[in-house]
Formats: structure tokens, C-alpha cells, sequence
């Protein structure tokens, strides 16, 4: 997290509104990796629009990261068993 970088810059000045939407954006990271978010706890503060202004959006990112290759053959694995084609005959 933000207080485990080894990063020491001594130039690098955070005040304490900055440091604690980029606190709450760490943890809603860690949340959404274990499919669960602030919102679900009523008396946690959210990170705001902030966030996602210098970030980005991080579900569009892992939509669109992807192995087209991987894809395909798993595509191709589960149209030929709809089909019923042997995948090894192809």
C-alpha cells in the first residue's frame, strides 16, 4: 500500500485529503479483488470521483485485456462440443 512503498521522495508532500482517497481507493482494490466493495459496509467512506479521474477505470481495462488467440480456441473448444464435433478431429 501507499505506506509500504520503498519510493522515499522527500519532495513528495500529501495532505491528509489526498492521502486518505488514495488509502480508500487502495482498499476498494483489494475489496474488488475478493469481489466485495466499500459500499457494502455503511459507515466507510468511499473514495470519490478523484480516483477514478487519475486512474482510470479498472474494469473497462480488464475487459479489454485479453489473449485473442486464448480465446478463440476456447471458442472453438466449446462451439465443436455444442455441436457435437470431436475436438480432437479438427
Amino acid at each position: 500500500m501507499l505506506i509500504n512503498s520503498n519510493i522515499i521522495n522527500a519532495e513528495l508532500q500529501l495532505n491528509n485529503g489526498i492521502l486518505k482517497k488514495l488509502t480508500l481507493w487502495e482498499i476498494e482494490q483489494l475489496l474488488q479483488n475478493n469481489i466485495r466493495t466499500l459500499k457494502q459496509f455503511q459507515f466507510m467512506a468511499y473514495p470519490d470521483g478523484f480516483v477514478t479521474t487519475h486512474y482510470g477505470n479498472r474494469f473497462i481495462y480488464s475487459e479489454l485485456d485479453y489473449n485473442v488467440r486464448e480465446e478463440y480456441n476456447l471458442f472453438q473448444m466449446n462451439f465443436n462440443y455444442m455441436t457435437g464435433k470431436s475436438f480432437l478431429s479438427t
